[in-house]
Formats: C-alpha cells, structure tokens, sequence
C-alpha cells in the first residue's frame, strides 16, 4: 500500500519551473523598452540608438536559452506517465462591464522553440544592419521600427490570450510596413510597403 502511495505522489509532484520560465514575459517586453528607449534618446546616443537594439535582443536571446535550458530539465524531471504543463501566468490589465483585457504568458516546448528561434534571427539582423544601414538619414527609425517589430513577434509567441496575439500581430504588420518602406522615396519601395500592408490586413481576418 505504502508502495503504491509512494509511486502516486511522484507522478503527482508538481514540476519545478524556474526563473527564466516564471519571467519569460521578459523577452518581448525588453526589445518594447528598448524601442521607446530609441524614440526618446536614439539620435543623442553615440550609435543613433542601435545600441540599444542589439543589446536589447541579445538580451532576449540570453532570456530565451535560459527558459529553452528550464523547459528541458523540466521535461527530464517528469515521470513516463507525467503529463508536463504549459507554464501560464496571466494578469488582469484592464476590466469593465464584464469584459476583461489581460496579459500573460503561455509557455510550452513549441513556444520555448520559437522564441530562441525568433530572437537569434532578430539579433544577427540586428548587427548585420549596423553596418548595412550605416550614415542612412533614417538610421535611427529604421533600428526603432526593427526592434519593435521583434518585440511584436515574441509577443505574439508568448501570448496567453486572443487579444495579446492579435496585439503582436498588429504591431508586426505596422512594423514590417515601416522597414519595407524605410526608402520610400523609391516608388518601387512605397509599393511594395502598402502591398505588405494589405496583406497583412487580409491575414487579420482570418485572426
């Protein structure tokens, strides 16, 4: 009887989480701070503000492998027959007349994938554009705009709830019309902004 209870309570433990995973919340907010960071103080800063885009997604990216190196050794601690939850936080932001507006996290090893995924990627473009971008009139908007935008796409990976995605999902599109259209004074350029902006607009209906 004591065996059986024995072998229960193990598969019944909770699993541990972790820093990294209870805060992954983290890795989009940082790039969001550091895109307000280069509005405000980019054009005084020594780099145009690009600084701060690259600290801030190398910031995400160190964020991420450590919730990615959690993930694994919570996975290791559970048991055959132990199911390993999504690790979930969420805070009410917002709420009136019933409805109610919140953030948070959803994290899972599919989430925990993407995230190291999406802030590497962001952060090579991020360095390569240092150079690539280098004496543009623009330089500091173009670093704005590119940080925000990785900042909506971990959102959207993390997020908990519609309206958090559909949030990432917006700021992605307007982004992503800004950097395609960062040359607008080429009409070839200004053409293909508004054609990425439509289809965007075409993919927020099916959201």
């Amino acid at each position: 009887m004591n065996l059986f209870s024995s072998v229960d309570a193990e598969v019944l433990a909770p699993l541990t989480s972790g820093w990294f995973l209870e805060h992954a919340w983290l890795i989009p907010v940082v790039p969001a701070i550091a895109f307000a960071l280069i509005i405000l103080f980019g054009k005084r800063m020594p780099f145009k503000g690009s600084e701060l885009g690259v600290l801030s997604m190398l910031a995400s990216l160190v964020l991420s492998a450590g919730a990615g190196y959690q993930w694994i050794q919570r996975v290791n601690s559970a048991t055959e027959e132990q199911f390993v939850d999504p690790v979930i936080k969420s805070w009410t932001w917002w709420q009136n007349a019933g409805f109610e507006f919140g953030i948070g996290q959803h994290i899972d090893g599919l989430s925990i994938l993407v995230l190291f995924v999406v802030a590497f990627i962001s952060t090579l473009v991020q360095i390569y554009s240092l150079e690539y971008l280098r004496g543009d009139r623009r330089y500091t908007h173009f670093f704005a705009a590119l940080t925000l935008f990785s900042g909506g796409m971990l959102a959207m990976v993390l997020a908990d709830n519609m309206m958090l995605l559909l949030l990432g999902w917006e700021i992605m599109g307007l982004c992503s019309f800004m950097l395609i259209g960062h040359w607008w004074e080429e009409d070839v350029n200004s053409k293909a902004a508004l054609k990425a902006f439509f289809t965007v607009r075409v993919g927020d209906v099916g959201l």
